[in-house]
């Protein structure tokens, strides 16, 4: 089992388009490959989520290939010019929310003294 995220850190989340990832002008945009037959969908997703400078993933079945994109990806070139990828946008931090502190205990009042008569 993976360790829980702390209070401090977020959980990104992504949203699937079919095809090969592009930039707002229908570009391949600026990313880094990765050529690796072990590299599942999971793993690619998992490294652009702990990556801040992954702004999105795109991921090929057919040849494990995971390309995490360091510009904004906003679109896909969809199903039939790129079949085999799907390309996953990285949506802002939801920040996690901490547990709630305990409440301190109130002050006991101090007694009042007797005064003399």
């Amino acid at each position: 089992p993976s360790p829980s995220p702390s209070p401090s850190e977020c959980v990104p989340t992504f949203s699937k388009q079919y095809g090969c990832c592009r930039t707002a002008s229908g570009g391949s945009g600026t990313h880094h490959e990765y050529h690796l037959s072990v590299m599942t969908k999971d793993k690619c997703e998992m490294k652009c989520a702990s990556t801040s400078s992954c702004l999105g993933y795109e991921y090929t079945y057919y040849y494990n290939t995971c390309e995490l994109h360091t510009e904004a990806v906003p679109k896909s070139s969809g199903y039939a010019a790129c079949p085999k990828s799907k390309c996953y946008q990285k949506h802002p931090c939801i920040p996690l929310s901490p547990s709630p502190s305990p409440s301190p205990s109130p002050s006991p009042s101090p007694s009042p003294s007797p005064s003399p008569s």
